[in-house]
């Protein structure tokens, strides 16, 4: 926060605000659009939904929702440490001070990623391209 906050940004535009991404609070204004990036597989599958609900709250009707997010890219991505008893599966890391972490880390696959948004969404595009998924969808009136 503090970077963004030394930004040159026009307070008219952007503010900045610290909030729960699982009970977001209910604003004065509505959004036309929501957009998310590599946040997904950093989320545990079993919150998503709620999630979803929330982000949607902040929406006006007919609001595009844009999700991007990492494939899984055998040889390329970083192989799963382990996988717990929610599906949700781990890597571990290595930082540049030589410490290493175990990190969330899931990659959902396209059937997942529909089935996610199914009762929440419609006219919900999946594409895949090699490194990257984009999901995107009309919320439906009250999800």
């Amino acid at each position: 926060m503090t970077i963004a906050r030394s930004k040159p940004i026009d307070s008219q535009k952007a503010t900045f605000r610290r909030e729960d991404a699982y009970d977001l609070p209910i604003m004065p204004q509505r959004f036309t659009g929501g957009l998310a990036v590599f946040w997904w597989s950093q989320a545990q599958k079993e919150r998503l939904t709620r999630f979803l609900r929330a982000f949607h709250r902040c929406l006006s009707p007919g609001a595009t929702v844009v999700f991007i997010d990492n494939a899984y890219v055998e040889g390329s991505s970083t192989p799963f440490s382990r996988t717990d008893e929610h599906n949700d599966t781990f890597q571990i890391r290595r930082l540049e001070d030589g410490s290493t972490h175990e990190v969330l880390k899931n990659f959902p696959t396209e059937s997942e990623l529909r089935a996610t948004v199914d009762d929440l969404a419609e006219d919900v595009q999946v594409e895949f391209l090699r490194y990257y998924w984009i999901l995107s969808y009309v919320p439906k009136v009250g999800a």
